[in-house]
């Protein structure tokens, strides 16, 4: 006595009416996001090799050429590579903090740290302002101190408060997932 269903056609369960129709709109949207993305970008980098109406590559030639562009080009990676470094090493020891240790509250503390991840950048930004800026809450209040926010300085607080809560629940899930008699060994 056999308890499986008879096998079905899979050419007739491909070709179904409604299996055409799900890949036919399918298809239509597909095709319908690739204009809407690749179109503008194609049409970029088409316009980029063109001035005063001939195909040429002196665009690039300027470009490059410019100081300027080498000098942002730098503040960039400087900035990128110290916010990198700063916010996975803070993020490794606070979620090296939640899942090794046996500290109080640890669910109060992740949730207050993913609190970034639902407030709008802007909002991030003027809190930085109020507490960091000239006439700081901090800066001028509690520490009496000139420093201020604006600058290389407050673009890299700024990044590592908006990095800081992806980093942590990369990080959170790894030391979670890890057995922790490896940490004994």
């Amino acid at each position: 006595m056999k308890d499986s269903a008879p096998p079905r056609k899979l050419s007739s369960t491909l070709l179904s009416s409604e299996n055409i129709f799900t890949g036919v709109i399918m298809a239509l949207l597909l095709a319908i996001l690739a204009f809407f993305l690749l179109y503008p970008v194609v049409d970029i980098c088409r316009l980029s090799f063109i001035k005063d109406g001939v195909f040429t590559i002196q665009n690039y030639l300027d470009y490059f050429s410019n100081p300027r562009i080498f000098r942002s080009f730098y503040n960039s990676m400087f900035v990128s590579a110290i916010t990198m470094v700063i916010t996975t090493v803070l993020a490794f020891f606070f979620a090296y903090g939640l899942t090794r240790t046996t500290m109080p509250a640890k669910g109060l503390f992740f949730t207050i740290s993913t609190l970034p991840l639902i407030a709008p950048t802007i909002i991030q930004a003027l809190a930085l302002i109020l507490l960091f800026g000239r006439n700081g809450l901090i800066t001028r209040y509690l520490l009496g101190t000139d420093w201020n926010i604006y600058g290389a300085t407050g673009i890299i607080v700024g990044e590592i408060l908006y990095c800081f809560p992806n980093a942590l629940f990369i990080l959170y899930t790894t030391l979670s997932a890890v057995d922790t008699r490896l940490d004994e060994a």
